[in-house]
């Protein structure tokens, strides 16, 4: 080999491993930047279920005070009402009948008080469990927004995590609202089933209009602004759940899985 040949050769070697030692480094730097990025989604994981808690425990204290506060104000209210215009009838007939009406607007406010209190942190989740605080859910949706609303239970299941129940049942609440607000559809369906394994598996649908195919690709490429829409893959995330969904012309079906959480069924 002659000189010329020999120096090309050595200056290749002495490059290939300049390079080798620049990717060496190049992969050391991109292995701490994945570990840093790593930890910074799981502090963010973190603070979104501290956060998520927090609102929990936040709307169960205020629907606390709505009932046991503002609640029995208003029933005592009424019943002072109720003795004022029995008192009335006798004296002013016009009296009594005003006092009637008002008698009925303490009612009405009564019963929407109840029913804020009971949309905020249904008791019957904590007392009875999920079935329970869902067909009790189910029902007033249906007498509230007239939609008529299919629903598929487990004949029985195990209570779940306290957490879970509620992430549950927010996401059940969020749907159904987004089927009310959006779908224009007169129908819909809740199904929760338990999976092999453990897991849960819900599906909520509709016969309405559809989500437009850019928005779908928006919320499966997580780049969708909606905060109800980020607000449930959000929980199912918590849970190491993901959620799918597929709309079109013929309506909107709505699917969260929450693997292995110990869920049993006879049914």
């Amino acid at each position: 080999m002659d000189a010329s040949l020999k120096q090309i050769v050595e200056t290749y070697r002495r490059k290939l491993s300049e390079r080798n030692i620049e990717l060496k480094h190049a992969r050391t730097e991109l292995t701490k930047r994945s570990k840093l990025l790593e930890i910074q989604n799981h502090e963010l994981r973190t603070l979104s279920a501290r956060l998520l808690c927090a609102e929990d425990q936040e709307r169960r204290r205020i629907s606390r005070e709505l009932h046991d506060s503002l609640g029995q104000k208003l029933v005592l209210l009424a019943f002072d009402l109720g003795k004022v215009r029995s008192m009335a009838k006798e004296s002013d007939t016009g009296i009594s009948e005003a006092i009637s009406h008002i008698q009925k607007d303490v009612k009405s406010l009564g019963t929407e008080v109840r029913t804020i209190s009971y949309l905020l942190h249904p008791p019957l989740l904590d007392e009875m469990g999920l079935l329970v605080a869902l067909r009790c859910y189910v029902d007033g949706f249906q007498e509230r927004s007239r939609i008529s609303v299919s629903l598929r239970l487990p004949n029985q299941m195990k209570r779940l995590p306290q957490g879970l129940e509620i992430t549950i049942f927010r996401i059940a609440q969020e749907c159904l609202t987004n089927v009310y607000r959006h779908s224009g559809s007169a129908t819909a369906s809740l199904e929760l089933r338990c999976l092999l394994g453990g897991g849960i598996s819900m599906v909520i649908s509709d016969r309405g209009r559809g989500i437009p195919s850019q928005k779908v690709r928006q919320i499966a490429g997580r780049s969708c602004s909606g905060v109800g829409l980020r607000g449930i893959e959000e929980r199912a995330r918590l849970y190491g759940g993901y959620v799918e969904i597929l709309s079109g012309r013929s309506g909107t079906a709505v699917r969260i899985v929450v693997p292995g959480v110990g869920g049993t069924t006879n049914g």
